[in-house]
């Protein structure tokens, strides 16, 4: 009975040691260390993330911050609450609201006119728009070859 307990408890120490030796250790672990060999030791052997491309991470931010573009902030998730810059797509639709021309998007965005400018009646399908935020408040709408601006507002 008693070589058999020492058998079971030196097998369940040396299963318990390789499941320590597997389990890759924690900074919080080799912090403590006093010798520097053993500490560096202990810290080449935790995990690296691997590295993410610069490159694919700011294009999916920037269309991240395209697809949000113009939204409320309350409706943006909190990490996206910074915006791009400005939005250039192609007109595939215009059609009247209850308040005004509502401008339909190539990527899906839709833009109320909400202001009473001379733009929305040049306004056509299959040209090119771009929208920023303007200076003190809201957005303006400008179409490529047409002058002038109108101030929108994205429908949800």
């Amino acid at each position: 009975m008693t070589k058999r307990w020492i058998v079971v408890t030196g097998a369940a120490v040396l299963a318990a040691q390789g499941a320590m030796a597997s389990a890759a250790p924690t900074v919080e672990e080799c912090r403590p260390i006093p010798d520097r060999e053993q500490r560096l030791n202990c810290y080449d052997q935790i995990p690296v993330a691997t590295p993410v491309n610069p490159a694919q991470a700011a294009a999916e931010r920037q269309a991240e911050q395209e697809r949000n573009f113009g939204l409320a902030e309350s409706a943006k998730p909190q990490a996206e609450r910074a915006e791009a810059e400005a939005v250039t797509a192609k007109i595939v639709g215009i059609r009247d609201g209850r308040s005004g021309k509502i401008v339909e998007l190539e990527n899906g965005q839709e833009w109320q006119i909400a202001s009473n400018g001379n733009l929305q009646r040049w306004l056509r399908a299959d040209q090119v728009a771009t929208i920023k935020r303007g200076m003190l408040s809201g957005y303006r709408l400008t179409v490529d070859g047409v002058t002038g601006t109108e101030t929108v507002r994205r429908l949800p």
